[in-house]
C-alpha cells in the first residue's frame, strides 16, 4: 500500500528537515498475521520510508530494532516472542506505536506478508505526519575578526526583497551584510550602539532607513531586524519598536541590480566588520546554512557562545546547556537529576517487592546469533570496553539488591549489600569463568544513612569511590565489552539470570529504602520511571513512591555536622573553664601569700617601734633592773620566732 501525501516529496522533505521533531503513528493489528518469522526472524511484514528503503521496526523502538513495544515491557501475550502478533493466535492482537526517527519519515508504503494463509487477517493505519519546532532558529554563526566575513552567491532580489536575523554583540557598531552592484548596494549595519541602519541604492542615490534603541544594543542579548524593500517603499524593523518606512522615488529607478557577492558579518572592503553573532538569517523566505559555511571560513565558528560557553557551572550532573533567547535553559534529559541546574536528586523508595527495569533495544537477528557472535565482537571492542555507573541508596537491610545490568550473552554486573552490610561487585564478563568479586570496604552500609557510588571501568581496571573516600582500584581478569545489553534492574530480580548464590540470595530479598539518582552511562533508569511511567523501555513491578531521601539525607549531614561543632565547641568551653579556674587558684595563692609576708613585716615593724618606746622608759625609769631588760628581750625573740612559724604554716 503506497500513501499520498497532500504535499510532494520534496515539501515533506523540507519540512521534516527544517523541524526539530516529527512523528508519526502506527496502528497495527492482526489474528493469525506474523510480523516475524520466528525460525530466523526475517520480516513478514515491513514498511518503506521517505527515500524508499526498507524498514523493519515498529512503534516505540529505534531503527535497526526488530522488536515490538511489549518485549521491553514485558507484557507480550507470549512471552516466547518479541511481538503479540507472532504468537500467531486465533484472537485479535496488536503491535501499536509512534516512529519518530524523523529522518525516516514519513512513511512511504507498508507491505503486510502473512496474511495469505487461512484465518489470516490484518489491520493497519498509518497516522498523519506531524512536526514540531523550527530547527532552523538557532542556526548560527560567531564572528571574532573584523575582517572575516561568510559569502554566498549575489542575491536575486531586482523588484523586492525582505531579510530578517537574530544578532547578539559587544561591539560598538558593525556590518551585518551587504551585497554590492555597479552602482547599487544594499547594506544593513549597527552603525552606533543604539542604532541599525538600512541602506540601499537602485539608482536614484543612497536611501537610509534607521532606528534607534531607547537602550544600547551592545548589550549581549539577542535583537531582532528585519528590513524590506519593494518598488513601493523600504520599511526596517527592530525588536518590538514602530516600525519605520520610507517611500520609493515616484520618477526614480526600480531595479536593484546586484553583481558581486553576499557578505555576511563583513563587508567586501574588509572594514567595519561584524564582531558577534548572527542567528536565523533569512532573505526572501530562504534560510541560510551559517553554520555549516562557518565551518570552512577562518575567523567564524558555527554556532554562537553565550551563557552556556561562559560558564561550565550553570549545569550539572551531565545536564546539558542549552542557549534561548533571554537566556538559557538546562537540558537535563541525559542527566539522573531534575531541576532547573539538574541538581534535584530524584529519588524512590522500594520495598521487598519493587523493582524498576529499563530495557536496551537490540536489533532481533542479532539475538538470534549472538552466541556465535560474541567472541568475535569482544575481541574487536574490548580495548573500548568502558562503564559508568553512579547512584546513591539508604538502607538498613541486607542482604539487599542494589542494581543488576544483564546481556544477551550471559553477562551480567551485578551490585548487592552481602549479608554483613559490605558492598560487594560482581562482574560476569565470561561465561565460562567465574565470575569476579570485589568489596572495597568491609564496612556495612546497611547503616540507615546515605551512601554514595561510583563505578567506572576502562578495559580490566575498575575505579571504585564510596561517598567521600578516594577512588580504589581493581583488576577484572577480563577486559570483555558488556555485548547486548538487555536491561538494567533496581531492586528484586525475578528473571533467571545464572546468578551466584549469594547474589540469588540478595536478588529474592530485594530491596528495602530509598535509591537515588542512579546514572548508567548515559541512561537514567529511576528518573525515566517517574517522569515516563508508560514508557515501553520502563517497566515497573510493585509499590514505587517518589521520595526525598536524597535531600533529607544532604540535611541530616548537615545537621550531625553541625552537632558535632556544638559539641567540639561545649567540649572546648569546659576547657576553658577548667584552665581559667587553674588560674584563679594561683592568682589566689600568690595573693594570699602576699598578704601573710606584708603582715609579718608590719608587725615587726610595729615591735621596733615598741622597743624603742620601752628603752626610753628605762632611761627615765632607773628603777628597772638589767634583768627585766633581758627578758624583754627574749620575750621579744620569743614572739618573732612563734610567728614565723606561723608564716610558714
Amino acid at each position: 500500500m503506497t500513501f499520498n501525501y497532500s504535499a510532494s516529496p520534496q515539501q515533506l522533505r523540507a519540512i521534516v528537515t527544517a523541524s526539530q521533531q516529527c512523528q508519526q503513528e502506527v496502528l497495527y493489528k492482526c489474528r493469525k498475521s506474523r510480523l516475524f518469522n520466528p525460525k530466523d526472524g526475517s520480516p513478514l511484514s515491513w514498511w518503506l520510508d521517505q527515500g524508499g528503503q526498507r524498514r523493519t521496526y515498529w512503534g516505540g523502538f529505534l531503527p535497526g530494532v526488530q522488536l515490538c513495544s511489549c518485549s521491553l515491557e514485558e507484557n507480550c501475550m507470549d512471552m516466547n516472542y518479541f511481538c503479540n502478533c507472532d504468537a500467531d493466535t486465533h484472537s485479535w492482537a496488536n503491535d501499536t506505536g509512534v516512529l519518530s526517527y524523523k529522518d525516516h519519515l514519513p512513511v512511504s508504503q507498508i507491505l503486510i506478508g502473512d496474511t495469505d494463509r487461512t484465518g489470516s487477517e490484518a489491520v493497519y493505519q498509518v497516522g498523519p505526519l506531524r512536526c514540531y519546532g523550527d530547527k532552523s532558529i538557532w542556526n548560527a554563526a560567531s564572528f571574532y575578526q573584523e575582517s572575516s566575513y561568510l559569502h554566498f552567491p549575489s542575491l536575486q532580489a531586482e523588484l523586492g526583497f525582505d531579510i530578517s536575523f537574530h544578532f547578539k554583540t559587544s561591539a560598538p557598531s558593525g556590518v551585518f551584510l551587504e551585497n554590492l552592484g555597479l552602482s547599487s548596494f544594499i547594506r544593513v549595519e549597527l552603525s552606533s550602539p543604539s542604532v541599525v541602519t538600512f541602506s540601499f541604492d537602485v539608482g536614484n542615490g543612497a536611501a537610509f532607513l534607521a532606528v534607534k534603541s531607547p537602550l544600547p544594543l551592545n548589550d549581549r542579548q539577542w535583537h531582532y531586524v528585519r528590513a524590506e524593500r519593494s518598488v513601493k517603499d523600504a520599511s526596517l524593523q527592530l525588536d518590538q519598536l514602530p516600525l519605520r518606512f520610507l517611500e520609493a522615488e515616484p520618477e526614480g529607478h526600480l531595479r536593484l541590480r546586484l553583481n558581486s557577492q553576499l557578505f555576511v558579518g563583513g563587508t567586501a572592503s574588509l572594514q567595519r566588520g561584524f564582531l558577534g553573532c548572527i542567528r536565523a538569517l533569512t532573505i526572501n523566505g530562504v534560510t541560510f546554512d551559517l553554520e555549516e559555511r562557518a565551518k570552512m571560513t577562518p575567523g567564524v565558528s558555527a554556532g554562537c557562545p553565550g551563557y552556556c560557553s561562559g560558564s561550565s557551572s550553570l549545569c550539572h550532573n551531565r545536564g546539558r546547556c542549552v542557549e534561548k533567547s533571554s537566556g538559557y535553559i538546562c537540558d537535563c534529559s541525559q542527566s539522573a537529576y531534575g531541576g532547573p541546574a539538574c541538581k534535584e536528586e530524584v529519588s524512590v523508595s522500594f520495598d521487598r517487592e519493587s523493582s524498576v527495569t529499563y530495557t536496551f533495544q537490540e536489533p532481533f537477528s542479532v539475538m538470534q546469533n549472538r552466541s556465535s557472535q560474541a567472541s568475535s565482537l569482544s575481541r574487536e571492542s574490548s580495548s573500548r570496553a568502558r562503564e559508568n555507573v553512579a547512584f546513591s541508596f539508604l538502607t538498613s537491610q541486607s542482604p539487599a539488591m542494589l542494581l543488576s545490568i544483564s546481556t544477551f550473552s550471559q553477562q551480567h554486573i551485578t551490585l548487592i549489600l552481602a549479608s554483613n552490610g559490605s558492598l560487594q561487585i560482581w562482574y560476569q564478563l565470561q561465561a565460562d569463568r567465574k565470575p569476579d568479586v570485589f568489596s572495597p570496604s568491609p564496612r556495612s552500609l546497611a547503616d540507615g544513612r546515605l551512601h554514595r557510588i561510583r563505578i567506572h571501568r576502562e578495559g580490566k581496571d575498575v575505579y571504585v569511590q564510596m561517598d567521600q573516600d578516594v577512588h580504589r582500584k581493581f583488576s577484572l581478569s577480563s577486559d570483555a565489552e558488556l555485548i547486548f545489553i538487555r536491561s538494567l534492574t533496581l531492586g528484586r530480580v525475578i528473571r533467571n539470570e545464572n546468578f551466584q548464590q549469594e547474589v540469588m540470595q540478595a536478588a529474592s530479598k530485594g530491596f528495602i529504602g530509598c535509591l537515588s539518582s542512579v546514572q548508567f552511562n548515559h541512561v537514567a533508569p529511576l528518573k525515566a520511571a517517574l517522569l515516563n511511567p508508560g514508557s515501553s523501555l520502563v517497566s515497573i513491578r510493585g509499590p514505587l513512591v517518589q521520595s526525598n531521601c536524597g535531600a533529607l539525607a544532604d540535611s541530616h549531614s548537615l545537621h550531625d555536622h553541625a552537632a558535632t561543632a556544638t559539641k567540639d565547641e561545649e567540649r572546648h568551653g569546659s576547657q576553658t573553664q577548667r584552665d581559667l579556674a587553674v588560674i584563679a587558684g594561683v592568682v589566689s595563692a600568690v595573693v594570699f601569700i602576699s598578704v601573710c609576708v606584708l603582715a609579718v613585716v608590719i608587725r615587726l615593724l610595729y615591735r621596733q617601734q615598741q622597743d624603742q618606746r620601752s628603752s626610753g622608759v628605762k632611761q627615765k625609769e632607773h628603777g628597772h633592773s638589767v634583768d627585766a631588760a633581758y627578758r624583754a628581750e627574749l620575750h621579744l625573740h620569743s614572739s618573732v620566732r612563734d610567728n614565723m612559724k606561723e608564716f610558714y604554716i
